[in-house]
C-alpha cells in the first residue's frame, strides 16, 4: 500500500476539501424564504464531518507507514517539521500583516501591528499552542 494511490480515499479527500469550503463560504446564511433555517443546517453544519475524516486518513496512512517498516519517530518528526514551518510562516504572516482594512491609514503600520505584538510578548507560548489568529487552531490539533 506505501507509495500507492488509495482511489477511495482520494475521492472522500475531494469531497471533504469541497466541503471546507462551502463551510467557510456559507452562501446561505442570509436566504430568505420558506427554509433559510434548513440551508444554513445543511451548509453551514453538515460539512463539519471533515475535521474528523483528515485525523482519521492522517492516523491510518500514518498506520500504513508503520506496518511496511517505517520508523515512526522518523514519521511523526518529518510530520512536525512541515507543520511547524507552516505554523511559523503563517504566524509570522499574521504578525506582519494587519488584518483590519483602515488600520495603517488610521494609526500607521506599527500601531495597526501593535495588538498581535502586544498578545505575543505577553503570551508567546500561543505562538505555539494557538497561532496568532484563528485560522491556525487546526495546525496545532
Amino acid at each position: 500500500m506505501v507509495g500507492q494511490r488509495a482511489n477511495g480515499v482520494d475521492v472522500f479527500r475531494t469531497l471533504a476539501i469541497a466541503c471546507v469550503v462551502i463551510g467557510h463560504y456559507t452562501p446561505f446564511f442570509h436566504v430568505d424564504g420558506p427554509w433559510p433555517d434548513s440551508l444554513w443546517l445543511l451548509f453551514n453544519q453538515g460539512p463539519r464531518f471533515v475535521i474528523q475524516f483528515f485525523f482519521i486518513v492522517a492516523g491510518y496512512f500514518y498506520g500504513v507507514k508503520i506496518a511496511a517498516g517505517a520508523e515512526p519517530w522518523r514519521i511523526f518528526r518529518h510530520k512536525a517539521r512541515r507543520l511547524l514551518e507552516i505554523l511559523l510562516f503563517w504566524n509570522l504572516f499574521y504578525l506582519l500583516v494587519p488584518s483590519v482594512p483602515g488600520l495603517v491609514a488610521e494609526h500607521g503600520y506599527l500601531g495597526a501591528v501593535a495588538e498581535p505584538v502586544r498578545m505575543v510578548i505577553a503570551r508567546p507560548e500561543a505562538l505555539v499552542f494557538e497561532g496568532i489568529r484563528e485560522p491556525l487552531w487546526f495546525l496545532v490539533s
